[in-house]
């Protein structure tokens, strides 16, 4: 995606958020604030490269083999960089999407984990045999994966009651979760983040996006698959112009302005 295109997004996420959201709860929250979103800088200082981290925070390879992680679908393990830091390691078929689609609601004000996509590096301290994922390794190196920064979680948060129901924030988000094509929205994909600024709400799971939807006999095509995903940006673009297509329900929903609705903006 071009410059000039993900400044076209910014205009549809960012037109339909206010600056502050206001009067919103603090239960659960620890008697801070929640944050859903901020205003990002201009998008052309935004390195979609490395994402919320930015290159200071990049895993520092070779990396050590700490645990497996059982949780989820996809195949994960715990490890510390050269620096001692810890990061959740996942491999397989989400580690791509998910990392282009955390940089990207980052890019647009949203909170996201700390996600960097690494294309080769060396584990030290495997086991001989991993739970899951053993085919992803080779020669003690592994590709293509997906590494997270651990964060302080200290809840989820629900899609159908949370602080943010009523505000153009929320909205916006729905209207990036139509664009990326995450159709995995379960409750447990989203965490509360606490920091010095507040209790940050973010979906944390991203790894079902950029393929079709998840309906079928198998997961073929429905996550991180680009043929895939083209046919369902060219069906939003072709859409008649008072017709009822999701993108365009989505982004009146968020109040963004008429101009900000052209889905050829988007298209391949």
């Amino acid at each position: 995606m071009t410059t000039n295109n993900l400044s076209v997004l910014m205009l549809l996420v960012v037109s339909s958020v206010p600056a502050v959201c206001q009067g919103l709860s603090k239960q659960d929250t620890g008697g801070t604030s929640p944050i859903l979103w901020s205003e990002p800088s201009d998008i052309r200082s935004r390195n979609l490269s490395y994402g919320a981290g930015g290159s200071e925070d990049k895993p520092q390879p070779p990396l050590k083999f700490v645990e497996e992680d059982m949780q989820g679908t996809n195949p994960k393990f715990t490890a510390e960089d050269r620096n001692g830091v810890k990061w959740t390691v996942k491999m397989g078929v989400e580690a791509q999407p998910e990392t282009a689609a955390a940089h990207l609601l980052w890019a647009v004000g949203y909170f996201t984990d700390e996600d960097y996509l690494l294309k080769q590096s060396d584990v030290s301290d495997l086991p001989v045999h991993l739970k899951r994922g053993q085919k992803f390794v080779t020669g003690g190196q592994l590709h293509d994966i997906r590494l997270k920064r651990h964060a302080k979680k200290i809840g989820e948060w629900r899609w159908r009651k949370n602080p943010f129901s009523n505000q153009r924030a929320f909205n916006g988000l729905r209207v990036m979760m139509a664009l990326i094509n995450n159709w995995d929205l379960k409750d447990t994909n989203n965490a509360v983040e606490r920091d010095d600024h507040g209790s940050k709400y973010l979906v944390s799971d991203l790894g079902a996006s950029f393929g079709t939807t998840g309906f079928g006999w198998s997961w073929m095509g429905s996550k991180g698959d680009l043929k895939s995903y083209r046919p369902k940006i060219r069906r939003f673009r072709h859409a008649e112009p008072s017709g009822d297509s999701v993108f365009r329900q989505s982004a009146r929903i968020a109040g963004a302005p008429a101009h900000a609705m052209d889905w050829k903006a988007y298209s391949p």
